[in-house]
């Protein structure tokens, strides 16, 4: 019987699928695992692209941003990132010039209505599903479930599904489990539980689990189950090369 964590999707049709990476948040000194980890499978010569349009400019510029992020992948070997602050008229085409995408963390729905209004959703989609590396922190990983649940109106709303069938819920903790619950027995299909300083790989078929603390998934039948651990050797291999 195939492992629950094992999901599957159709995107061997359009090519081999790339790798996301979905955090459940933190700051730099809890996603160092992680970040050296990207760092290893990146095309070190080309930029990281870096989208930070979950963020209100209005609390936090994007330019103070910007200097946070480029300094966290500089201490993991990142030298080369690339900010956009604006995704309108932006191509599949124009993201060749980057190793990958990281889009940071802050409000999923805001995040969410400008890829969607600006048409970039479907630019993301087609990326991952051609072999694009993206890496989602909080918000950012947020946006490619099934549908998105931490919203003010309550409602939930249709993401890009990259994971398809699962929702995400990020910065869990044990005491998140009743709000949970509830939300599964709403939603009736699972739900990937991502603690800060915890991140899933996702190849279009498998997920990986990574990092300090172990992320989980529920199924309709609130039945939860660790998600299998990332191989030490290959974790290890990474995060103490360089």
């Amino acid at each position: 019987m195939r492992n629950r964590t094992e999901l599957q999707t159709g995107v061997t049709e359009r090519g081999k699928a790339g790798t996301l990476i979905l955090s459940g948040g933190g700051n730099g000194e809890q996603s160092r695992i992680i970040n050296v980890y990207f760092a290893e499978l990146i095309n070190k010569e080309k930029p990281v692209l870096y989208i930070p349009l979950a963020g209100d400019p209005h609390v936090r510029p994007y330019k103070e941003s910007f200097e946070y992020v480029g300094q966290m992948f500089h201490e993991a070997g990142i030298k080369k990132v690339v900010m956009w602050t604006e995704v309108s008229l932006k191509t599949r085409q124009d993201l060749e010039a980057f190793s990958a995408i990281y889009i940071s963390g802050g409000d999923s729905g805001r995040l969410l209505n400008i890829v969607k209004e600006d048409g970039f959703d479907e630019v993301l989609i087609d990326y991952f599903q051609n072999g694009g590396i993206i890496y989602g922190q909080s918000a950012g990983a947020i946006i490619f479930a099934k549908e998105l649940t931490h919203l003010k109106n309550g409602h939930p709303v249709a993401g890009l599904n990259l994971i398809e069938g699962c929702s995400i819920w990020c910065h869990y903790t044990q005491k998140d489990d009743e709000a949970i619950h509830k939300r599964v027995t709403q939603l009736r299909h699972s739900v990937l539980l991502l603690p800060e300083g915890n991140a899933v790989l996702w190849n279009g078929s498998h997920m990986r689990s990574m990092g300090a603390r172990s992320s989980f998934l529920i199924n309709e039948w609130l039945e939860k189950e660790p998600v299998e651990e990332l191989d030490d050797e290959a974790l290890h291999s990474k995060s103490n090369s360089g």
